[in-house]
């Protein structure tokens, strides 16, 4: 939040720049934030993301490669014409998110059944949730323009010997057995077509969920809903 503005000569602002160098590379790697506001009025959940609600809130930054700068072999990070941006806003029953997905490479959107692996051959959308900051029953939502779910939580990471539960690895009434029922989704293509392997065509779609606090907050019993003026 900008709390106000100031004027500084041009020695004092490169003190100050100074003073502040040795913290930059670790503000530089710590993650974007991204303040949601409350929402009065309850968000239908139809793929449309020009809807009232979504219009007065501002896009993220673009996502970049999941593996960073610095990281990603070259050439290997998504071009300028490859965008993912977000929106998301609140109310007292639901986290709701908006995307919109632009690509000139082929999107695949083949499994058709909830539960499916999608994250091994499709192009998704993925949403992790840590309502309790601890990295253990954590949420991940997967969905591909299909608007085929996955849905998934993750006991502790897998690097602690953490394993995955839903309904793709067990049933109903098994240890590993994880679902969610509160969740809404909808996805819209917006130019283009899935599955489609012609070079450099564009395609754009889009993304809208409601998460329910309900179920976010399962298997956390030291966190709670938001509340206004929380993000």
């Amino acid at each position: 939040t900008i709390v106000g503005a100031f004027a500084a000569s041009p020695a004092a602002a490169a003190a100050a720049a100074a003073a502040s160098s040795p913290f930059d590379p670790h503000w530089a790697r710590y993650p974007r934030q991204f303040s949601a506001p409350y929402t009065p009025i309850p968000v239908a959940i139809t793929g449309d993301i020009n809807k009232l609600q979504w219009q007065s809130i501002p896009w993220s930054e673009p996502f970049d490669e999941i593996r960073g700068a610095d990281d990603a072999p070259s050439g290997t990070r998504p071009p300028a014409s490859c965008s993912t941006r977000i929106k998301m806003c609140w109310d007292d029953d639901y986290l709701y998110i908006a995307a919109l997905i632009e690509s000139d490479r082929e999107v695949l959107a083949e499994f058709t059944e909830r539960n499916s692996p999608i994250f091994q051959k499709d192009s998704d959308f993925e949403v992790f949730v840590d309502p309790g900051g601890s990295c253990h029953a954590y949420k991940e939502l997967e969905l591909n323009a299909n608007n085929v779910v996955w849905n998934l939580m993750l006991d502790r990471p897998y690097g602690d010997g953490g394993s995955e539960h839903s309904g793709r690895v067990a049933k109903p009434g098994d240890a590993q057995y994880y679902d969610v029922n509160g969740l809404k989704s909808a996805t819209k293509i917006l130019q283009g077509k899935v599955n489609d392997s012609t070079p450099n065509s564009k395609v754009v779609w889009s993304v809208e969920i409601a998460l329910s606090h309900k179920d976010t907050l399962n298997n956390h019993p030291w966190a709670s809903t938001p509340t206004t003026g929380s993000h």
